[in-house]
């Protein structure tokens, strides 16, 4: 992506923007080259993987987000922090109906970004019944940490 490429993505003072714009992302490359991005403007990023069938990944999904923003320094391991990311995850699950109780498979990617006190936890991914009838879905939480 060229700079002019990203100018449209603003000055990236709204994390739940970034979180989205990460989660959408397709490479590694471009992965990378958003969280540059956004660390040359204050927005903390990072983003990890959540896959397999809804109750797999229902049991994952909280574990990989917090070890991902641990792992990237968006959050300290303290509850004012873990607290409010683990609602902000709940938001982005109910958002995407991973957590539907008919059988589903998923492969999700998580945007996680963090301005100032506030994160935002960005799923984007495919959902289905069946491998063969997913279909795109999207879910968002937005949360403030703690001091």
């Amino acid at each position: 992506m060229e700079q002019t490429t990203l100018d449209f993505l603003g000055g990236g003072e709204n994390p739940f923007r970034a979180a989205l714009l990460i989660a959408m992302t397709e490479s590694m490359e471009q992965e990378n080259r958003l969280i540059d991005y956004f660390a040359g403007r204050g927005c903390r990023c990072t983003a990890t993987m959540v896959n397999g069938t809804h109750g797999e990944a229902l049991r994952r999904v909280i574990g990989n987000v917090i070890g991902a923003c641990l792992n990237g320094g968006l959050i300290e391991r303290r509850q004012a922090h873990i607290h409010p990311l683990a609602h902000a995850v709940q938001e982005a699950v109910l958002g995407t109906r991973l957590d539907s109780s008919v059988g589903q498979n998923c492969r999700l990617k998580v945007g996680i970004a963090r301005r100032g006190d506030a994160i935002a936890v960005v799923m984007y991914g495919d959902l289905g019944f069946h491998e063969c009838s997913s279909h795109k879905t999207v879910g968002g939480g937005f949360q403030i940490l703690g001091a």
